[in-house]
């Protein structure tokens, strides 16, 4: 529901034109789409963190479109190089992937070589050595799979119902 809802608003906003009147407003000159999971399948219904997630189709749409609106898409250095300088050329957009999820790798690397179309990956170096969590996702996956949960918050043991989808986004958000 919450991808749906999500999903709803950006469309709004589109429709309505709002985006074109401030971009038409704005000195812009670059934008960084900041992306970490692109996955083929629409969320569950418990899904808090599916905000981070696309679709390839999506990705695709995106980087054909803001290409057929006149933006070059370029890396981090000619992104830099182009704020620093007075008369840089064109409008620009760079494309990032954070925390390096493999689905990066599956479903976004095809489409990005196809496309010719330069990114930079960020790999959390914690996650590299072995001592970074993705606490967000294993937290999700952790609720998904009870019927309750018990946690410390500090104050002794909290139990938490999680039987429905609503009190399983209420653990999740008080968590």
């Amino acid at each position: 529901m919450r991808y749906f809802a999500l999903r709803c608003m950006f469309e709004l906003l589109w429709a309505t034109s709002i985006a074109r009147l401030a971009a038409k407003r704005s000195e812009c000159r670059g934008i960084i789409l900041t992306l970490h999971r692109v996955l083929p399948d629409a969320p569950a219904d418990f899904s808090p963190n599916s905000i981070l997630q696309i679709t390839p189709k999506f990705l695709e749409k995106t980087i054909n479109g803001v290409r057929r609106r006149g933006f070059e898409i370029v890396d981090l250095d000619e992104a830099k190089r182009r704020v620093l300088s007075l008369h840089a050329p064109g409008r620009f957009v760079v494309l990032t992937f954070d925390d390096a999820y493999r689905d990066n790798l599956d479903h976004a690397l095809p489409i990005l070589r196809r496309l010719k179309c330069p990114f930079t990956l960020f790999v959390p170096t914690g996650l590299v050595d072995g001592v970074g969590e993705v606490w967000w996702q294993a937290l999700e996956d952790i609720i998904a799979g009870q019927q309750s949960v018990a946690v410390d918050l500090g104050e002794g043991n909290l139990y938490l119902s999680t039987r429905t989808l609503g009190e399983k986004n209420d653990a999740y958000s008080k968590i």
